[in-house]
């Protein structure tokens, strides 16, 4: 079966469904078509590993396939009622913290801007000379960067979890196999920006705090220069 077929019977089948994100569904398997295309396999091949196009659609089916006691289905009701309050608890939480790193973010480019436009108007932030001013908002700069990558990574794997569980959920109502979960690979640029900027933190961090070191003449140089006083 070739991409376009593949697509085409799984569009009309998830139509006929009212499948509500249905869209999403059908961009998730072009961009796996894509990735393995690449990869030099054929959009036969391709279309064999993924499997039956029928059990595709029969897993995504809203109506349940198996029969159960009503007494059973009640209690699973129950026990998934429970399950999904927790759940959603967790996932709220975790959405919460995904503002850790959009705070790293914003305040490592903040600092990093303020130093490296050598600005001297906020006293919270310590004088230095500006050469090592330069350096340390070199490395705040750096590790804002850090704290973009790690926000679009986190908001991601939140987004994974969520719909791995939406699917285990459909799953055990429905009494059906859990559906493939195809996700696009993260995006080349935040992988190789989180790379980059990981070194260039260290790098950049080390080396402004060896010169600090030296034009101040001590290890300490926060004292010599009266930071915290």
């Amino acid at each position: 079966m070739t991409k376009k077929t593949f697509i085409e019977t799984l569009k009309n089948g998830l139509a006929k469904m009212n499948i509500s994100d249905s869209a999403e569904i059908i961009r998730d398997y072009e961009t796996h078509f894509t990735n393995e295309l690449a990869k030099g396999k054929s959009e036969e091949e391709i279309a064999s590993e993924i499997g039956d196009i029928e059990q595709i659609l029969a897993d995504f089916s809203p109506q349940p396939t198996i029969k159960t006691h009503v007494n059973g289905r009640g209690a699973l009701l129950i026990g998934l009622t429970i399950s999904d309050f927790f759940v959603f608890l967790f996932f709220i939480i975790a959405s919460i913290m995904i503002f850790i790193p959009i705070a790293l973010f914003a305040s490592g480019s903040a600092i990093g801007v303020y130093y490296v436009c050598g600005l001297k108007m906020v006293s919270i932030f310590p004088n230095m000379p500006y050469g090592i001013g330069l350096l340390f908002g070199i490395t705040f700069l750096f590790l804002g960067l850090i704290g973009l990558a790690a926000t679009y990574f986190y908001a991601r794997f939140l987004t994974k979890m969520i719909r791995q569980y939406s699917l285990w959920h459909h799953m055990v109502v429905s009494k059906t196999e859990k559906p493939v979960l195809i996700l696009s690979r993260p995006s080349k640029i935040m992988s190789k920006m989180l790379l980059i900027s990981s070194f260039g933190f260290i790098i950049f961090g080390v080396f402004a705090y060896i010169v600090a070191a030296v034009v101040a003449g001590n290890l300490g140089f926060w004292h010599v220069w009266h930071w915290f006083v």
